[in-house]
């Protein structure tokens, strides 16, 4: 891979894929990892106790469904680790953007906080971005 790369992964996705139905997702991660050009500029996030519908869309818009589709009760932080996911991909992006400048800036101080905020609780870095 010849850009920066992040994949934010929820801890419980990757027991729940059958091999005989999906192709190996742990090694495609690890591959993805260890053919990107830049080895810095890469990040590998685990999104802990959750599991891959608590990453999507659906999860917010349409909570209650999803509970019912998977036998549970809605979670009250769904909002929260969904938002936690756009603002680990803002922090990503103003990683890369060493000049900070031009149309595109913004400031990420907010995006920050909130990682800052919520990393104990929900994250871990099987790699993290060096510079």
């Amino acid at each position: 891979m010849k850009c920066p790369v992040q994949i934010v992964q929820s801890e419980l996705f990757h027991p729940d894929m059958p091999l005989e139905h999906y192709p190996d997702s742990w090694e495609t991660v690890k591959q993805t990892m260890a053919h990107a050009t830049n080895q810095a500029q890469r990040e590998n996030i685990v999104v802990n106790k959750i599991a891959h519908q608590n990453q999507v869309d659906q999860t917010v818009l349409i909570g209650w469904d999803i509970c019912i589709i998977y036998g549970d009760w809605p979670k009250t932080y769904l909002a929260e680790v969904y938002l936690l996911h756009s603002k680990l991909w803002l922090t990503f992006m103003d990683k890369l953007d060493d000049k900070k400048q031009g149309d595109a800036y913004f400031d990420p101080t907010e995006a920050k906080e909130y990682v800052r905020r919520l990393s104990q609780k929900w994250l871990s870095y099987d790699i993290a971005y060096s510079s």
